[in-house]
């Protein structure tokens, strides 16, 4: 049985205009080069601009599936608390009641779709090479819509889906482009913290989480907020004043 990889990041920092800035421009080239060794099924992203415009910075120079927008991965509250922690009611407080309504609902099609192992085992048999690149005389499997020139062969052909190889090849590998409430809201649920805890779990602009999931295991938070693929200067655009740390 195949696990779920899924890698989460934050759009670039953005200028009043709702686009990316030069800074976002280029903290997206540069988790698009951290991410060239992953082969991804899916790519999905906000319908924001400044996400729509990381999304296509990301995946410029890739094959494979093409960036989509789907609304469950934009920019809205995913939870209210009853109580409302003082540090947070002045944004939250405006939150009308249609927007508390639509963010649950957008945040549990999200977590419906992504926080889960794979369902389609058919897929987790096969793995993703480029056409030119099967073993002759393998049995293949046409690419799904959208994936451009590849081609599904038997696992026991497949190159290693992640760069140095810890995924298994059978995994799926997808790629959400979104927001620091959406990053948060999927990182407690995979830790199976109470809904209100995804307050108090910032992300930076490009920041890298990845969380997988596997058969007949806890969720793995492997990675959060990584911003390693981005030098210093780059580095804490979109975090709370005073929360960075001084290292």
């Amino acid at each position: 049985m195949s696990s779920r990889w899924l890698y989460l990041a934050r759009h670039g920092d953005a200028a009043e205009g709702g686009g990316l800035s030069a800074v976002g421009q280029r903290q997206a080239a540069l988790l698009g080069a951290r991410l060239a060794g992953v082969a991804f099924d899916s790519i999905t992203h906000s319908p924001e601009q400044r996400a729509t415009e990381t999304a296509r910075i990301v995946s410029e120079g890739r094959d494979g599936p093409r960036p989509e927008a789907w609304d469950a991965v934009g920019d809205y509250v995913p939870h209210v608390p009853h109580k409302v922690p003082p540090a947070f009611e002045g944004f939250l407080d405006e939150v009308t009641d249609e927007e508390r309504r639509a963010g649950a609902a957008w945040a549990d099609q999200a977590l419906a779709r992504f926080a889960r192992v794979p369902a389609d085992q058919a897929l987790a048999r096969f793995a993703r090479v480029p056409a030119d690149q099967g073993p002759a005389g393998s049995a293949r499997v046409p690419a799904d819509q959208g994936l451009g020139g590849f081609v599904r062969v038997p696992v026991d052909h497949g190159p290693d889906r992640a760069a140095g190889g810890a995924a298994g090849a059978g995994d799926v590998h997808e790629l959400v482009v979104t927001h620091a409430f959406q990053v948060a809201w999927f990182v407690r649920a995979a830790l199976g913290a109470p809904v209100d805890r995804w307050l108090g779990l910032p992300v930076a602009n490009c920041g890298l989480t990845v969380i997988r999931w596997s058969p007949g295991r806890p969720a793995a938070v492997v990675l959060v907020n990584d911003l390693s693929h981005l030098p210093p200067e780059l580095r804490w655009t979109g975090f709370p004043p005073g929360l960075p740390p001084p290292v």
